[in-house]
C-alpha cells in the first residue's frame, strides 16, 4: 500500500535537485558566455583596428587587466558550478542507492521491519523526530524512513500555524512547475494571505503592488476569489478613513468629557481590533497549514494521513459493531457505577482490569480493540463492519459462546459464559466445595453486585 509513496519520494528528491542545478547551470553558462563574447568582441576590433561605436572614429583601447579580470570571474564561476555538480552527483548517488534498498526492503517483506517503519512514519508526521531516528536506527530501516523530507513538512506547516509564511513561499518557489502541473491552489492561498496582511497592517499600497504582481497572474482560474479578497482592501481603507475622522473629533472633546467616554473608547478600540480580525481570521492560518500538507502529501504520492492509522482504521472497521462500548446508544463516556455493597479487595490486576471496564460501560468486552477507550478517537470515524453470521462473546471472558461453552443468565438478566462463571466461582472466597456441590454455589455478577446460586441459573437459547 505504501510502496509507491516509498519509491515516489526519492524521485521527487532528485526531480528537485535536477531542476534546482539545471536554472543554476544555465544561468552561468548564459554570464559566461556574455562576457566570453563581449570580449571577444573587443579584442576583435583592436586585431582589426575597427572603430567602436563610442570610441569617435579611433581604434579601439582594450584594457587588458580588465579582460583578464573578467575572464578570472568566469573561471571561478565554472569551478564553483564544477564544485556544485560534484556534490549533486553524490547527492544522487545516495539517493539511487536509498531506492535499491527500499527496493530489496519491498521485495524482502520483513513484517518487523515493515511495522517499524510504519511507527517511525508516524511519529515523524506528528513531529516526535528524535524518537522516530532512534526506531528507525535501532530497527536497521533507517534508509527506508524519510525523515528528511516529513521533517520538512512539518517545519513548514508548524511555520504556517505560527502565522509564518516565508517557509511556505520559498517551498512552493522550488516546485512552481510541479505544483502548476498539479492544478493546486496552494501558491494562490499563501500569496492571498500574504496580501491580506499587508490590508491588515494598513500598508494599502504596498498591497496593491503585492496584488499587482503575485495575485494578477492567476486571474483567469481565480478571478472571483481575487474580487473578494480585492473587495477586503476597499472596506478596510473606508473603514481607516472614517476611524481617522472619529479620532480628529475624539481629540477635540477629549479634555472636557475624558471621564465620561473613557470606557466607550475602550470599546471603539475593541471594535477596530474584531474590524482587523475580520479581515484575516484566525482560522485561516490552520486552514491553509492543512491545505500544504495535503498538497505536500499529494505531490509525494502519500496519503494525507500515516500508514500507521490507516491500518489502525482498516483493522478496527472489521471489528466495530454497534455493540462496541464506545458507540452504543446507552454509552456514557463519565458513567461509573458503585460496586456493589461488601466487595472484597485484594483482587488479581487482571480482575480489576475486567471489572472497570464493565462497570464503565455494560456492553464493552475485554478482548474488543474497538471498545478500546485508547483508540475512541479512531473508532468514532471508521463505520460498522457487515456480518453475515453473528457471533455471541462473553464480555468477561471474551470467549465465544457456543454449545460448549454455552451464554448462561443469571437471575438479574446478565448473561455471561459458562467457562467465566465457573471461574468467577473458584476465584470467590468461601467457594471451596464447588467440585463437590456446585449447585450451592454462590454467583456474583461483576456488573451489579447482585448475588444467586448456581442452581438458578439459566441456560439461554438463541433462535
Amino acid at each position: 500500500m505504501y510502496a509507491h509513496g516509498m519509491l515516489k519520494v526519492p524521485y521527487e528528491c532528485l526531480s528537485l535537485e535536477s531542476r534546482r542545478l539545471q536554472k543554476k547551470v544555465e544561468k552561468v553558462v548564459s554570464n559566461s558566455i556574455a562576457v566570453t563574447n563581449g570580449l571577444s568582441n573587443k579584442i576583435r576590433e583592436k586585431e582589426e583596428k575597427v572603430p567602436s561605436a563610442h570610441s569617435d572614429g579611433k581604434p579601439a583601447d582594450v584594457n587588458w587587466d580588465k579582460v583578464v579580470g573578467n575572464l578570472e570571474k568566469v573561471k571561478n564561476m565554472l569551478q564553483a558550478t564544477k564544485k556544485k555538480l560534484s556534490e549533486s552527483n553524490r547527492y544522487n548517488n545516495r539517493i539511487v542507492c536509498k531506492c535499491e534498498k527500499r527496493l530489496s526492503f519491498i521485495k524482502d517483506r520483513n513484517r518487523e521491519k515493515e511495522t517499524m517503519v510504519l511507527i517511525a512514519d508516524h511519529l515523524l508526521r506528528h513531529g516526535y523526530r528524535d524518537s522516530a531516528k532512534l526506531i528507525a536506527e535501532r530497527s536497521n530501516v533507517a534508509e527506508i524512513v524519510d525523515d528528511v523530507v516529513l521533517e520538512n513538512v512539518h517545519h513548514v506547516s508548524m511555520q504556517l500555524r505560527d502565522q509564518n509564511l516565508e517557509p511556505a513561499l520559498k517551498w512552493c518557489m522550488d516546485r512552481k512547475s510541479r505544483l502548476k502541473k498539479m492544478n493546486s491552489s496552494l501558491e494562490f492561498e499563501l500569496h492571498r494571505i500574504a496580501f491580506l496582511q499587508l490590508v491588515r497592517s494598513g500598508k494599502h499600497e504596498e498591497a496593491v503592488y503585492y496584488a499587482k504582481k503575485h495575485l494578477a497572474q492567476h486571474k483567469n482560474d481565480r478571478f472571483e476569489a481575487i474580487k473578494k479578497t480585492m473587495a477586503k482592501l476597499a472596506v478596510s481603507t473606508r473603514r481607516e478613513q472614517k476611524d481617522e475622522e472619529e479620532d480628529e473629533d475624539m481629540e477635540v472633546s477629549e479634555r472636557s468629557l475624558k471621564r465620561k467616554r473613557y470606557a466607550k473608547n475602550f470599546a471603539e478600540v475593541d471594535e477596530r481590533i474584531e474590524r482587523k480580525d475580520k479581515i484575516l481570521p484566525s482560522y485561516l492560518w490552520e486552514e491553509i497549514a492543512t491545505l500544504f500538507e495535503n498538497e505536500s502529501s499529494r505531490m509525494l504520492s502519500l496519503s494525507q494521513q500515516s500508514t500507521l492509522q490507516i491500518f489502525l482504521q482498516i483493522g478496527l472497521s472489521s471489528l466495530k459493531t454497534r455493540s462496541c462500548a464506545t458507540h452504543s446508544r446507552k454509552y456514557k463516556k463519565n458513567k461509573v457505577l458503585k460496586p456493589a455493597a461488601g466487595a472484597k479487595s485484594g483482587e488479581s490486576g487482571e480482575e480489576n482490569q475486567s471489572k472497570k471496564l464493565l462497570l464503565q460501560n455494560e456492553f464493552a468486552s475485554v478482548n474488543c480493540p474497538a471498545c478500546c477507550e485508547d483508540f475512541a478517537e479512531i473508532v468514532k470515524n471508521v463505520p460498522y463492519s457487515h456480518y453475515a453470521r453473528s457471533q455471541l462473546v462473553c464480555r468477561v471472558s471474551g470467549e465465544v459462546m457456543d454449545e460448549n461453552n454455552p451464554p448462561m443468565a443469571l437471575t438479574n438478566g446478565q448473561v455471561y459464559s459458562m467457562n467465566a462463571i465457573r471461574k468467577m466461582i473458584k476465584t470467590s472466597p468461601g467457594q471451596k466445595d464447588y467440585l463437590k456441590f456446585p449447585e450451592d454455589s454462590i454467583v456474583k455478577c461483576p456488573l451489579t453486585g447482585n448475588e444467586c446460586r448456581f442452581n438458578e441459573l439459566k441456560k439461554v437459547f438463541v433462535l
